[in-house]
């Protein structure tokens, strides 16, 4: 039994109604494959842009900018899929882009919400297997930055042997593949070298090589420094394997995987102290 005042605007094109002196306009865009929404339905000149961006089922966020005219506004990432801007003019632009996912998590806890800005986390690490996969199969090449955040050590203070290691894997059409992984090895502590991973339908067989040692400097910078990029390419019928750039092996894949691309897999083992683990990556 309650009257209830409804407030409206209507615009006709041409026509807008006064802008209130002092306030913000933000464009929020519309989207198919998520929403976009503000904190507020008006602002002023110095209040705080609070945004919930909120991808639709199956999709990820690809691409989030605001922009007062033609320049892009620095944006902050908030937690649980919020982003903030500072509102100093005017009018605001909001663009948005939500796309399917890249990867799919297949072990452990992740978050994969700034997988298309070439980063994804593992999540309150605490144990071995943490594994995503791409959804697709199209690759001839992946890198990782690499870092063992937590060696595990003796008694006597010595890095524990054997309990880290990054595995990268290409998965062909035939559900053959090739993995690699850089390994902190069974001696000579603190070392760490690229070794293949054998199994039932590894195309190099079930045999696990050392294939490489890496540098003092490489190693350096990945227990004391930002970490190492460990990268694996598809080139002709062989796999390259890199740190840093630098070339540390050719592994034969044969002639019937000249030119395929694969499927990549991504392994993390070690590093089990409960904390959040960022892995920037690259894929081509």
């Amino acid at each position: 039994g309650h009257q209830i005042d409804i407030p409206y605007t209507l615009t006709v094109p041409g026509q807008e109604p006064p802008v209130e002196e002092g306030s913000v306009e933000i464009k929020l865009p519309t989207l198919t494959n998520g929403t976009v929404t503000a904190d507020k339905a008006s602002y002023k000149i110095g209040d705080t842009v609070t945004m919930a961006v909120t991808p639709a089922e199956g999709y990820n966020l690809k691409s989030l900018t605001v922009k007062k005219a033609d320049q892009v506004v620095e944006i902050t990432k908030l937690a649980d899929g919020k982003y903030s801007f500072a509102a100093e003019d005017v009018a605001y632009t909001v663009e948005a882009e939500f796309a399917e996912p890249i990867f799919t998590v297949t072990g452990g806890k992740w978050d994969l919400s700034n997988q298309y800005n070439g980063s994804i986390t593992i999540l309150n690490k605490t144990a071995d297997g943490s594994t995503v996969k791409t959804n697709a199969s199209n690759y001839k090449e992946v890198s990782v930055t690499v870092k063992d955040y937590t060696p595990s050590k003796n008694e006597d203070g010595s890095l524990k042997q054997g309990n880290f290691s990054v595995q990268i894997a290409m998965i062909f059409d035939d559900g053959k593949y090739y993995e690699v992984r850089l390994h902190n090895t069974d001696a000579n502590m603190p070392n760490y070298k690229l070794q293949t991973v054998g199994g039932t339908n590894s195309i190099t067989g079930t045999g696990w090589p050392w294939l490489a040692d890496l540098t003092a400097a490489q190693k350096a910078k990945l227990l004391d420094g930002d970490g190492v990029e460990f990268a694996v390419k598809l080139a002709g019928a062989n796999a390259e394997l890199y740190v840093d750039g630098k070339l540390m092996k050719t592994v034969e894949l044969g002639a019937e995987y000249d030119g395929k691309l694969a499927q990549i897999q991504l392994c993390m083992n070690g590093n089990k102290n409960g904390q959040n683990i960022e892995i920037p990556f690259e894929l081509k």
